[in-house]
């Protein structure tokens, strides 16, 4: 088994080794920042399009 797959089981031997958790809480936290990122994006859009639709601008 190589780190390269997604959902990657490490035997509790490799569980132990401190090279082996540091590369993995290395990815966790590199997918934490990019899902953080993502969900900000989106909730500023939804923020966007409700302040839009709270106050439309008025027709003269």
């Amino acid at each position: 088994m190589t780190d390269e797959k997604a959902g990657e089981v490490i035997s509790f031997s490799e569980a132990g080794n401190p090279h082996v958790l540091a590369r993995k809480e290395a990815k966790l936290k590199k997918v934490q920042g990019a899902f953080k990122a993502a969900s900000k994006d989106k909730f500023k859009d939804a923020r966007n399009q409700r302040r839009k639709r709270k106050n439309p601008k008025k027709k003269k």
